[in-house]
């Protein structure tokens, strides 16, 4: 276990791989632009799709695709815009006016395999939103229902990122700090994933990540965070059967990480991408621990 966050920066180079983004605020999102930056400047294959339009919805419709009537969110497009358009000088960079389910798979099947010569991505992520889901509430997240159609209908293993602080942000306006800091942060994590080998998850299964809140004085470095490995306290969970980490047979609670507030808590919860309420097996939890134990903390007690 680490104790503080090593910077994505200073880190032993990571191999990229092709990643599909999306984000179920549109296409033209401040702290899915800035991921994406991080990313590629990393050295990842990276392609962008998501909604035209801010569609907090879990739906999906495989309904014939509509004009953006009004233009895209953020005036990022003309109104009467076609139902899927690249950016002008950036094929990367892409919207379908539908839901985030629905973008996201058409970055999967289209707009990643025209750009890397027919081949599909090796990871979604989702977000970072900004709003943490924790408990029974990450249920109804339509990025955690978009990464469960990921993994279990296209095979690819998802993980959501949510943070506590921000509230819609053009791609165009200064860079909010919580933006810089939760990318930085998705990013070292998702390269800690990648360094593990493969396959990048276990089969079936996602992750979810939750950020604590960004401010000028509290948690507004890399270098203050730890990474918390967690479980959702609405799973049908044994306590007697959990894999054994910090010294105790369960991960705590992600409300109670993020509750935290006087720290820089990330809580990071692996879950079953079949049944959300299900709780994952002893050894799946186990490899999730060998996974992520490059960056793990054990939670302080109070």
């Amino acid at each position: 276990m680490r104790p503080y966050l090593l910077l994505t920066a200073v880190l032993p180079l990571t191999q990229g791989i092709r990643i599909v983004q999306t984000h179920y605020n549109g296409w033209a999102e401040a702290n899915l632009r800035t991921l994406f930056n991080v990313l590629s400047n990393s050295g990842h294959q990276v392609v962008l799709s998501a909604p035209a339009l801010a569609y907090d919805s879990n739906r999906i419709f495989d309904e014939e695709l509509e004009i953006v009537k009004d233009g895209c969110v953020h005036n990022s497009c003309p109104e009467g815009s076609p139902p899927i358009g690249a950016n002008a000088t950036d094929p990367r960079l892409n919207y379908v006016n539908s839901y985030t389910q629905v973008a996201v798979r058409y970055g999967i099947r289209a707009m990643g395999p025209r750009l890397w010569h027919g081949k599909k991505p090796e990871l979604v992520l989702l977000g970072p939103d900004f709003f943490n889901a924790l408990g029974f509430f990450q249920y109804f997240s339509p990025s955690m229902r978009a990464a469960m159609s990921v993994a279990t209908n296209e095979g690819i293993p998802a993980i959501v990122f949510d943070g506590a602080t921000g509230s819609p942000t053009p791609w165009h306006d200064p860079t909010p700090l919580h933006s810089k800091i939760y990318a930085e942060l998705a990013a070292d994590i998702t390269s800690t994933i990648i360094r593990s080998g493969r396959p990048l998850l276990p089969p079936s299964t996602i992750i979810y990540v939750n950020f604590p809140s960004v401010t000028d004085r509290r948690c507004n470095d890399t270098s203050q965070f730890r990474y918390i490995l967690t479980r959702n306290e609405a799973l049908e969970i044994n306590d007697d059967v959990g894999a054994f980490w910090c010294d105790a047979t369960n991960f705590p609670f992600d409300t109670d990480v993020i509750a935290r507030q006087n720290e820089c808590f990330v809580a990071i919860s692996p879950g079953d991408a079949i049944d959300a309420a299900e709780s994952l097996a002893m050894s799946v939890q186990e490899e999730f621990i060998n996974k992520l134990r490059p960056i793990l903390s054990c939670l302080p007690e109070i």
